[in-house]
């Protein structure tokens, strides 16, 4: 495949992810004239409620440790920041991409997202393609090799071509892998996004314009037209007389020429209807599994909160599992530059070891110590099982002093 036809499939793909991005930030739109006129403002910036759902998902995303057949792996300095990064920009974009490089003693790591027809990762069948410096450079990544290429006129000039050393009989490189569905969250969920963003704006139009008591004056003069300095009304293009426009503001008053009698008086404020946008959001936790507390900011406790989140734990475990397979290799590329490179023992990766996505607080937590101490008590859990169960983020070194220490005891 040449680096036209590369770019030109990808397309498409870009377009998509260059619209879903502007969900999740903030954006300055022009307002039409009649709403203009109304909140007395040319333009609004969106709330980027995108961003709201994507946090959910991402801040549940974190991995404890890498299992190998010796020791645990290190985490790399740089792990957390990418890690979270490449998860946010893997469920907004559909994939990510998570490179790395050996710098002194450490491995620096970095997500890149999808490319957005300017710039990012393309994920191919044959390797991953990172496109840079404005769309001038392109470096494509294959199991033995990585080929740089570098815009020329109308084409594309091949820079340089790296071989990777070869270990045991598999290469060293690429560090580079790639994470992710092919599918963004934020799809499903995008006209009802865009729907709760339009309702937001009718519902601050609706406080602007008619949640405030509406004075009225009835006359009997014929004040709905413009006039000259003459006293007689404008006409139009169409040779009739031009109407005012009526703007409604706090401390307006509306004339009204009913031609028999004057009459000053004060109509109710409208109330602010917010049905719309609570069932917009409704819709939006029910497509996407974020659970309603999220958006609204009233959060549940104890076990009711492990109770609504269940969808959501679910989703959270399911990325786990689809997430481990890509980073196993990554790490498993990691631990063989540090073997070769810097002369460390060498490791296999076996698995990763995930915080789990189920949010504890004190309730729950007193609720589970308590049902593990009845459990043991009653013969139905050994020590360590119960220590484990009760304090599930103690290293195995600790849980191992402790049951012997009660063993003894006994």
């Amino acid at each position: 495949m040449t680096i036209d036809q590369l770019l030109n499939e990808a397309a498409g793909q870009a377009g998509l992810v260059r619209r879903l991005r502007l969900l999740e930030q903030p954006v300055r739109r022009q307002l039409s004239k009649q709403m203009a006129a109304i909140l007395s403002q040319e333009h609004r910036t969106s709330v980027p409620l995108a961003a709201a759902l994507l946090d959910a998902l991402s801040n549940k995303l974190f991995v404890r440790s890498v299992i190998t057949d010796s020791d645990p792996l290190p985490l790399p300095t740089s792990w957390p920041v990418a890690e979270r990064r490449a998860y946010r920009f893997a469920l907004r974009d559909g994939y990510a991409v998570l490179a790395g490089w050996l710098q002194d003693t450490d491995v620096t790591i970095a997500a890149i997202p999808a490319y957005d027809g300017t710039t990012g990762a393309i994920v191919a069948a044959d390797g991953i393609a990172v496109v840079t410096d404005n769309g001038e450079t392109i470096d494509i990544y294959y199991q033995d090799r990585q080929e740089r290429y570098r815009a020329a006129g109308a084409g594309w000039r091949l820079e340089q071509t790296t071989k990777y050393s070869v270990v045991n009989g598999r290469p060293l490189g690429p560090l580079l892998i790639a994470i992710g569905t092919g599918q963004s969250e934020l799809l499903p969920v995008e006209s009802l996004l865009e729907a709760l963003e339009a309702a937001v704006l009718d519902l601050q139009a609706v406080s602007r314009s008619q949640g405030w008591p509406q004075r009225y004056l009835i006359t009997d003069g014929i004040g709905q037209f413009l006039r000259s300095p003459f006293g007689q009304p404008l006409l139009g293009p169409d040779g009739l007389p031009i109407r005012r426009e009526l703007i409604f503001e706090p401390g307006s008053i509306l004339k009204i020429d009913a031609g028999e009698k004057t009459e000053f008086g004060q109509l109710a404020p409208a109330t602010a209807d917010t049905t719309t946008i609570r069932q917009l959001l409704e819709l939006i936790s029910l497509v996407s599994g974020v659970p309603l507390h999220y958006f609204t900011g009233n959060w549940p406790s104890g076990i009711a909160l492990l109770t609504v989140e269940q969808r959501l734990n679910a989703k959270i475990e399911y990325y786990q599992a689809l997430f481990s397979g890509p980073l196993v290799r990554l790490f498993q590329r990691i631990a063989d530059l540090q073997s070769y490179y810097l002369r460390e023992p060498a490791r296999t990766v076996r698995d990763l070891d995930w915080y789990p996505p189920q949010i504890e607080t004190e309730e729950v937590k007193q609720l589970r110590t308590k049902a593990v101490v009845e459990q043991y008590q009653a013969g139905l859990l050994d020590r360590r099982t119960a220590l484990r169960l009760i304090y599930p983020d103690w290293p195995e070194e600790r849980l191992d002093e402790i049951t012997n220490q009660g063993a003894m005891n006994e």
